[in-house]
C-alpha cells in the first residue's frame, strides 16, 4: 500500500522544477545545500511506480493521502533495468 501526500495526478511537467533547486525538506539551509530536495525525488518515485505498476492509470486517479495498491509488473521492472543498464538508452526488443 501506498499513501501519496500529494497526489500523482497533480504533477505537471509544464513549467517543469529545475532539480536540485532548494525545495522541501532539506538537512541543510538552502544558502548550504546542493544535492536533490523532496520536490526531486517524488516526480521521480511517480514515474517509477508508473513503469512498474501495470495499474499505474489508478495512481493517477487515487486523492492525496487515499491508498493505492500497486499491481507489480516484473515486466515493467525488466524493462526499466534494461534502460538503466543500457546507460538511460532505451533497449528495442532486438538488442542483446
Amino acid at each position: 500500500m501506498i499513501v501519496f501526500a500529494r497526489a500523482p495526478k497533480t504533477v505537471s511537467f509544464s513549467g517543469f522544477p529545475q532539480f536540485g533547486v532548494c525545495s522541501g525538506y532539506t538537512n541543510k539551509a538552502c544558502d548550504d545545500w546542493s544535492g536533490f530536495a523532496n520536490d526531486d525525488i517524488y516526480y521521480l518515485e511517480v514515474c517509477l511506480f508508473a513503469q512498474v505498476c501495470e495499474n499505474a492509470d489508478e495512481m493517477f486517479r487515487v486523492e492525496q493521502g487515499n491508498p493505492f495498491y500497486c499491481d507489480f509488473s516484473a515486466t515493467g521492472l525488466e524493462e526499466l533495468r534494461g534502460w538503466l543498464l543500457g546507460g538511460g538508452r532505451r533497449l528495442n526488443a532486438t538488442d542483446d
